[in-house]
């Protein structure tokens, strides 16, 4: 809820700003999840539809022109961890109100800190939005989902599990809403990283089926796959791996889902697609953590490189910690 003194949380919300170190990197909408490339940004709908950077412009105008309204502008940060769209961030937006605006733009800025690996700047920025007074139920909760991510990408998973509790606290963990539920296939991730694949495969299967949107079905994928690499199966016939290996194929990040694609494969013996597919993860990991945020899957790619003639150059890209 908003603050009854919207003056005085205007004054408090000023310490929070980012620090000017740097300048800020630049925040690249993509209009597609398919060409979207590593550091960018796409606008998700509600359905979890990627939707075109024209749209989200018209949205964020016209939000500034709702009197006494709030507009939620979803948009989800693409490609910094796991290969997935990993973060949201959402501008919520009340022209009546100039430190909500404040606010939105102070989340916004920090998850592009994130994504370009400047993490100290991105976590003080967080944890101050997280627990700052005046700051509205949803800004904490974006905070804290985007506090779990920046744990996830540090291999700190205990952290990112709270942080991502105390998200769905807010959202309601019941909730359809897109913030909800990519928080929730997050946690997934993270109960795999912390040895419960059996809670991770009851909390997936309480998400339920595959969604329609491209940009749910690549969460839902992710998650469905490193949980069965946890568990040591699948379960899936030859025609749903060809159909997730092409739509990993199709999205230029899609690395994380390019590698559990090729475990997959692997399980049903067909070690020429299972290959196949890892160079491809190993061509497109650049930038994406796979051996912080995804510790199991990392491993076993590693272990393949050799069999699936990955040069040694390229294994050694992104594994700064």
């Amino acid at each position: 809820m908003a603050s009854e003194n919207p003056s005085k949380a205007l004054q408090l919300a000023t310490p929070l700003a980012a620090p000017n170190t740097a300048p800020l990197p630049p925040m690249v909408l993509s209009k597609t999840l398919a060409a979207a490339p590593a550091r960018s940004f796409l606008h998700v709908d509600r359905h979890g539809r990627v939707r075109s950077p024209t749209r989200y412009r018209v949205l964020q105008g016209a939000s500034y022109g709702l009197l006494g309204g709030t507009l939620l502008a979803a948009i989800s940060l693409y490609g910094s961890i796991l290969g997935i769209p990993g973060f949201v961030l959402g501008a919520v937006l009340a022209a009546w109100a100039g430190y909500r605006v404040g606010q939105g733009r102070m989340v916004q800025h920090a998850t592009q800190l994130l994504v370009h690996d400047r993490h100290d700047e991105a976590e003080a920025i967080f944890l101050q939005l997280a627990s700052g007074w005046g700051v509205p139920a949803g800004v904490k909760a974006l905070a804290k989902q985007n506090l779990g991510a920046l744990c996830m990408r540090q291999g700190r998973f205990v952290e990112a599990l709270e942080h991502q509790e105390a998200a769905l606290r807010i959202y309601g963990r019941k909730s359809k809403q897109l913030f909800a539920r990519t928080t929730a296939y997050a946690q997934v991730l993270t109960l795999v990283n912390l040895n419960r694949a059996t809670d991770a495969r009851a909390l997936l299967l309480e998400l339920g089926p595959e969604p329609e949107g491209e940009y749910l079905k690549l969460l839902y994928w992710t998650s469905t796959l490193y949980v069965a690499m946890a568990q040591g199966r699948h379960g899936l016939d030859e025609d749903h791996v060809h159909a997730v290996s092409r739509f990993s194929l199709s999205i230029t990040g899609a690395a994380a889902l390019l590698g559990l694609s090729a475990w997959a494969w692997s399980q049903l013996n067909d070690l020429e697609q299972a290959w196949l597919l890892l160079r491809e993860a190993y061509e497109r990991r650049e930038g994406h953590h796979l051996p912080q945020a995804m510790p199991l899957l990392h491993q076993w790619m590693e272990a393949n490189a050799n069999a699936a003639g990955i040069p040694i150059h390229q294994r050694e890209k992104d594994v700064t910690p």
